[in-house]
């Protein structure tokens, strides 16, 4: 009897011990935090009056594509000869403060600190540097070559923008489990720092501007004299609005999501990247918009909302639509530092600083990332991404601006209008058709570590 007595109890233990486990899982599984992407910090909710997060992140990208440019033969045809390797790579150090505001309303601050910017370009494979000579000196002046083969920028480091921003939960699922998760986030950027000029980088020396001896850029010095030693600048000098909606929502032990965003800029600063983006009375001077979409899915195999602990995998595609405008493109240094003086010269009073018109493209790719929960005011990241864009023309701008285009002459020289106004910032060697240079293969890889701690 007393061996009976014992297994009865034993298992009266087991089963309410289970029971209680059960209770604890289901109220785990509806009663949680949202994952980070749409977390939004509160105040004067409960005991807590105040919750300040303090993010810091360190990333690091690996941006590789190889250049065309478009040929015509004798017989009209035209078609593309490959010509660089480009690659740029850079570490950036992102420091961010948030800092709730009322119930499911937070306020934030980010900074990103580009610690090392580094940007060459090589012989694309099967290349030597006669051919690559011989295709960058068509159209030039005395069909000399517009750059030289290899090509080095100098390293950059600094600060491009700040971005203050806000953002609202105006559902949340951690307070009505039957509602999924719905945030509003808007940032604005302003454009810090010293501007991007272009540069090359020498055995022992860099040299920005053109490399003629004359001031044909009209800034008052001669052009590659300015300094033994220049800073290259780092800010693309400009501005932005970054408007964005998130969606999730808890299914047990997975959280999928999604967000819309829509990103505008214009130059910002009253310096040279200003003059070289919107010159008085021509149009499609700005960066283009950007329009993107995220789908992701975050599995929460384990956590305990006791001590405030969990693991999260992340994994989510996105897609980005990226409008044509005028940019930064892979050859900003080597063209906007050329000596060539079909670029370099001054055209209707707009000197070439190395900015073109970038063709609309669609970038696309995929993340995934483990996060860790390690306590209730620490949680630290890790994850790395791969995107890849689609084939874009890198330079090309249209010749006229206004109601009527004369193709004709566009296809001539690039240079004549018909019942348009001329844009100055055109330039016939890199914008005519059959002069563009193309960009291919563009694969980004970056890799990220990130902490944060609540206050």
């Amino acid at each position: 009897m007393f061996v009976v007595r014992v297994v009865w109890a034993s298992l009266f233990v087991l089963l309410a011990n289970t029971a209680g486990a059960q209770v604890d899982e289901e109220r785990l599984r509806l009663m949680h935090e949202t994952i980070s992407y749409t977390d939004v910090i509160d105040a004067r909710d409960g005991p807590d009056p105040l919750d300040v997060n303090v993010h810091i992140e360190y990333t690091r990208l690996r941006d590789t594509s190889t250049v065309y440019r478009e040929q015509t033969s004798d017989d009209g045809v035209r078609g593309t000869h490959a010509l660089a390797h480009s690659k740029r790579e850079t570490s950036q150090l992102a420091i961010g403060v948030e800092v709730g505001l009322y119930r499911d309303l937070m306020t934030f601050v980010r900074m990103p600190l580009v610690l090392s910017e580094s940007r060459t370009l090589s012989l694309a494979r099967g290349v030597t540097a006669e051919q690559a000579a011989r295709v960058l000196g068509e159209g030039s002046a005395g069909q000399s070559a517009l750059f030289t083969l290899p090509f080095a920028a100098p390293t950059r480091a600094g600060v491009d923008y700040i971005a203050v921003g806000g953002a609202w939960a105006i559902l949340n699922q951690a307070r009505r489990s039957w509602q999924p998760t719905w945030v509003l986030r808007f940032e604005g950027r302003r454009a810090v720092g010293k501007v991007l000029q272009p540069c090359q980088q020498g055995t022992m020396t860099k040299t920005c501007g053109t490399l003629s001896s004359e001031d044909r850029d009209g800034d008052t010095y001669l052009d590659g004299t300015r300094s033994t030693n220049p800073h290259p600048g780092l800010s693309r000098g400009i501005s932005a609005l970054l408007f964005e909606t998130r969606f999730s929502r808890r299914l047990g032990r997975a959280e999928p999501y999604a967000g819309f965003s829509f990103l505008v800029e214009w130059p910002a600063l009253r310096t040279v990247a200003r003059e070289a983006f919107q010159p008085d009375g021509y149009g499609r001077a700005r960066p283009g918009s950007q329009s993107a979409g995220t789908l992701g899915l975050a599995l929460i195999p384990w956590e305990n909302r006791g001590s405030y602990q969990r693991l999260v995998l992340d994994g989510r595609l996105a897609a980005t639509y990226v409008g044509r405008g005028t940019d930064y493109s892979p050859l900003f240094d080597a063209l906007g530092s050329t000596s060539d003086p079909t670029l370099s010269a001054s055209r209707a009073g707009v000197n070439f600083r190395g900015l073109t018109e970038l063709e609309a493209y669609l970038r696309y790719g995929g993340q995934v990332s483990l996060e860790i929960q390690a306590a209730r005011y620490v949680r630290f990241g890790i994850g790395s991404w791969l995107q890849w864009a689609t084939d874009h023309a890198i330079t090309g701008r249209d010749p006229c601006r206004g109601p009527k285009r004369d193709n004709a002459a566009e296809a001539a020289d690039g240079r004549v209008c018909s019942g348009g106004k001329p844009d100055a910032r055109e330039r016939g060697v890199i914008d005519a058709l059959g002069r563009r240079f193309i960009l291919r293969d563009q694969l980004m890889l970056g890799v990220y570590a990130q902490a944060t701690a609540t206050f």
